[in-house]
């Protein structure tokens, strides 16, 4: 579990408290610095009449899919489109219910020119017919996991170049590309 009971010291929580959208975010980056040591993340939180959030920005680095989990625990509530509305939650820490205070929390990661050129290479060598050199025309994305959770052998992606690379900077992880 990302977090237990001896991460958050909730001996001075009442029961059924509230921590406000400052607060979480400052406990999201204590998770984000223990979880993904070496990453510089930013962690920024907005307040607005219908609620607040949190945006978590870093880049390269582990996939948005591997801050899933702590997106999650962290979010206040969930919207439902269909109904148009937002249900507030709390989470238990250590036994204890808590209410975290931003709304939402979103994260975006963002890519270095050196990340692109791993994925692009990956995409190409993917994507070459090695007795001719011919790249093909529907992008073959290199095996990894796609960013929705499900693993992936590859993945076929009809779109220009520069769209499947980022599509590809997403499935793979950007450690397990050599060079």
């Amino acid at each position: 579990a990302i977090l237990d009971g001896a991460r958050l010291s909730t001996g001075e929580i009442p029961r059924n408290a509230g921590i406000d959208t400052v607060t979480t975010a400052k406990l999201i980056r204590l998770v984000l610095k223990e979880e993904f040591p070496g990453i510089k993340f930013s962690v920024k939180s907005k307040k607005y009449a219908g609620g607040s959030s949190i945006n978590i920005r870093w880049e390269d680095g582990p996939r948005e899919l591997e801050l899933k989990p702590i997106r999650e625990f962290f979010a206040g509530a969930t919207f439902d489109g269909m109904t148009d509305m937002t249900t507030r939650y709390s989470r238990e820490v250590a036994g204890v219910p808590i209410w975290f205070g931003a709304t939402f929390v979103f994260t975006h990661r963002s890519y270095s020119s050196e990340a692109a050129f791993k994925a692009e290479r990956a995409l190409k060598k993917a994507n070459t017919d090695t007795e001719t050199g011919t790249v093909w025309s529907e992008w073959i994305i290199p095996r990894g996991v796609h960013p929705s959770g499900m693993p992936a052998a590859y993945s076929v992606f009809n779109g220009s170049y520069d769209e499947a690379i980022r599509v590809a900077l997403g499935y793979i992880n950007l450690e397990d590309l050599s060079g």
